[in-house]
Protein backbone atom coordinates (compact mmCIF):
# COMPACT_ATOMS: atom_id res chain seq x y z
CA UNK A 1 0.00 0.00 0.00
CA UNK A 2 2.93 2.60 0.91
CA UNK A 3 4.80 1.33 -2.17
CA UNK A 4 1.77 2.64 -4.42
CA UNK A 5 1.57 5.98 -2.62
CA UNK A 6 5.08 6.53 -3.14
CA UNK A 7 4.83 5.56 -7.08
CA UNK A 8 1.95 7.90 -7.44
CA UNK A 9 4.04 10.37 -5.61
CA UNK A 10 7.39 9.85 -7.50
CA UNK A 11 5.01 10.36 -10.63
CA UNK A 12 3.68 13.50 -9.75
CA UNK A 13 6.43 15.31 -8.63
CA UNK A 14 8.31 14.43 -11.67
CA UNK A 15 4.99 15.55 -13.44
CA UNK A 16 5.46 18.78 -11.86
CA UNK A 17 9.18 19.48 -12.41
CA UNK A 18 9.01 18.70 -16.13
CA UNK A 19 5.72 21.24 -16.30
CA UNK A 20 7.99 23.53 -14.51
CA UNK A 21 10.93 23.13 -16.85
CA UNK A 22 9.23 23.31 -19.79
CA UNK A 23 7.54 26.66 -18.65
CA UNK A 24 10.24 28.04 -17.70
CA UNK A 25 12.07 27.16 -21.04
CA UNK A 26 9.54 28.15 -23.06
CA UNK A 27 10.04 31.90 -21.78
CA UNK A 28 13.75 32.24 -21.76
CA UNK A 29 13.43 30.87 -25.86
CA UNK A 30 10.61 33.91 -26.53
CA UNK A 31 13.45 36.10 -24.23
CA UNK A 32 16.39 34.92 -26.30
CA UNK A 33 13.69 35.41 -30.09
CA UNK A 34 13.16 39.06 -28.51
CA UNK A 35 16.60 39.39 -28.07
CA UNK A 36 17.86 38.04 -31.88
CA UNK A 37 14.96 40.77 -33.46
CA UNK A 38 16.10 43.70 -31.44
CA UNK A 39 19.57 43.38 -32.26
CA UNK A 40 19.44 41.41 -35.81
CA UNK A 41 16.11 42.80 -36.95
CA UNK A 42 13.69 40.83 -39.03
CA UNK A 43 15.91 37.78 -39.73
CA UNK A 44 13.06 35.76 -40.50
CA UNK A 45 11.52 37.66 -43.37
CA UNK A 46 14.83 38.01 -44.73
CA UNK A 47 15.28 34.27 -44.48
CA UNK A 48 12.08 33.84 -46.31
CA UNK A 49 12.87 36.22 -49.35
CA UNK A 50 16.79 35.62 -49.71
CA UNK A 51 18.86 38.23 -48.61
CA UNK A 52 19.82 39.03 -52.70
CA UNK A 53 17.91 39.91 -56.08
CA UNK A 54 19.00 37.46 -58.58
CA UNK A 55 17.98 38.14 -62.06
CA UNK A 56 18.29 35.14 -64.79
CA UNK A 57 20.81 35.23 -67.49
CA UNK A 58 18.89 33.39 -70.65
CA UNK A 59 17.22 36.18 -73.14
CA UNK A 60 13.86 35.21 -72.80
CA UNK A 61 13.50 33.87 -69.20
CA UNK A 62 14.70 37.03 -67.33
CA UNK A 63 12.83 35.76 -64.26
CA UNK A 64 13.85 37.60 -61.12
CA UNK A 65 14.67 35.70 -57.95
CA UNK A 66 14.18 37.15 -54.23
CA UNK A 67 15.67 33.76 -52.68
CA UNK A 68 19.51 31.85 -51.90
CA UNK A 69 19.64 30.15 -55.56
CA UNK A 70 22.56 29.70 -57.77
CA UNK A 71 19.81 28.16 -60.82
CA UNK A 72 16.46 29.71 -62.34
CA UNK A 73 13.82 27.87 -60.64
CA UNK A 74 11.88 28.76 -64.39
CA UNK A 75 14.33 27.46 -67.05
CA UNK A 76 17.30 26.52 -64.72
CA UNK A 77 19.68 29.12 -66.53
CA UNK A 78 22.81 30.29 -64.17
CA UNK A 79 21.43 33.40 -62.26
CA UNK A 80 23.43 36.73 -61.78
CA UNK A 81 22.76 40.57 -60.80
CA UNK A 82 23.37 39.52 -57.35
CA UNK A 83 21.83 43.05 -54.92
CA UNK A 84 20.52 43.46 -52.16
CA UNK A 85 16.56 43.18 -52.10
CA UNK A 86 16.15 46.76 -50.41
CA UNK A 87 18.35 48.40 -53.26
CA UNK A 88 15.93 50.23 -56.13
Amino acid sequence: MYADLLMIAVVLVLGIVAFVFGILHAVWRGFCLLIGLLVKGNATKNRALGSRRLVCTRKGCRKVEYRDAVYCSHCGAKLVGRRNTFDK
